[in-house]
């Protein structure tokens, strides 16, 4: 049984081609213990570069899961791109919060001490208008108008 290693990957495949066996096959062994069994159809017109087909095949079959593996590869990298992107936003909305909380709470107090400022100048204003009628009343009385 022959063995190839695909190139340049995590957990390389293990591509395994059986030239013993009647119903000839090559099996892609997978590093996530998946495989992948190609059975090449034994009756073929041509049987001179049987052989080389199948070589040819398995060439083929390892392009392709180096392809797929680079573009998963690919599709994680960008998702794991975004994934820190949305982080950052995130930390970006949580700080905004928190200001906004505190600006609130600023406010909060800050409208508390206008009402209490507010009522003290109510309560004033109404003791100078007592002053300013007694005044008033006091002045009429002087004056012999009422």
């Amino acid at each position: 049984m022959n063995h190839y290693h695909a190139p340049a990957t995590d957990s390389p495949p293990v591509i395994s081609t059986n030239p013993d066996d009647p119903a000839a096959s090559v099996t892609i062994d997978k590093g996530d213990n998946s495989h992948i069994r190609i059975y090449i159809e034994p009756s073929c017109p041509e049987q001179s570069g049987g052989f080389a087909r199948l070589e040819a095949l398995q060439s083929s079959a390892l392009r392709a899961l180096a392809d797929q593996e680079s573009e998963l590869r690919a599709a994680r990298g960008q998702e794991g791109a975004q994934l820190l992107a949305l982080g950052s936003e995130v930390g970006k909305v949580l700080a905004l919060a928190a200001q906004l909380k505190a600006d609130g709470e600023v406010l909060r107090r800050g409208h508390s001490a206008l009402a209490q400022e507010l009522g003290t100048m109510q309560g004033e204003q109404g003791r100078l208008i007592q002053v300013r009628h007694r005044a008033f009343i006091a002045t009429f009385r002087l004056a012999g108008i009422g």
